[in-house]
């Protein structure tokens, strides 16, 4: 775990991973960049309202591995709202558990195919080859970070605008391609889970639940 000042208030911001580059202070809410031995603060996150999740940054589960949760996007599309928490599983594998409308799913990152096209050329039932599992695009979003916190592998700053395609292969698996706005792209592979599969310990107490 590295320690830095927070460089707008003074407090002590926390990277457990060293993957981790962007973090949003605990107690002023800056948005910060991790610059070699430095933070960088790039502004401020606006607070979150009206969130209804049991999951939260410390949360610990179990699935093919002991993992914790880091940090978290909210993410907005035309349809709503949906979470992706950053984890850290134990033996140094670090991945996403996705909680959309109920679902949770969790996956990995894994190598870009070849010849994959462009956010604009990708529609719904296009085939995606990826690894030796053909997939098959369910949809395309346009999406929007409107929230973030904790510790993040990538700079999550409010407002930053990209590409996020869902694919199908079975009932389970499923693939996700995540398009930045210079057309970089990062792809995910992984698999629909059940909450109580995932052994979850330190939950937010939600009224009612």
């Amino acid at each position: 775990m590295k320690k830095y000042p927070c460089p707008s208030c003074g407090a002590e911001v926390r990277f457990q991973s060293s993957a981790s580059v962007f973090a949003v202070c605990q107690y002023c809410k800056s948005t910060l960049v991790r610059r070699d031995l430095n933070l960088e603060a790039l502004g401020k996150m606006a607070d979150l309202q009206d969130d209804v999740s049991p999951l939260q940054i410390g949360t610990t589960g179990r699935f093919r591995g002991e993992f914790i949760l880091l940090g978290r996007v909210k993410v907005k599309y035309e349809d709503g709202f949906w979470n992706e928490w950053f984890v850290r599983f134990d033996d140094g594998r670090e991945g996403w558990l996705a909680e959309a409308q109920g679902f949770l799913m969790l996956s990995l990152p894994v190598e870009v195919p070849p010849n994959l096209p462009a956010a604009t050329a990708i529609h719904p039932g296009l085939v995606v080859p990826i690894g030796k599992t053909e997939f098959t695009v369910q949809d395309v979003k346009k999406v929007t970070y409107a929230f973030a916190e904790g510790e993040l592998p990538f700079p999550a700053p409010q407002g930053f605008q990209g590409v996020s395609i869902d694919l199908a292969a079975g009932s389970d698996d499923f693939a996700s391609l995540s398009y930045g706005d210079k057309g970089d792209v990062d792809v995910f592979r992984g698999q629909y889970i059940e909450f109580a599969d995932l052994h979850l310990q330190n939950l937010k107490a939600i009224d009612g639940w």
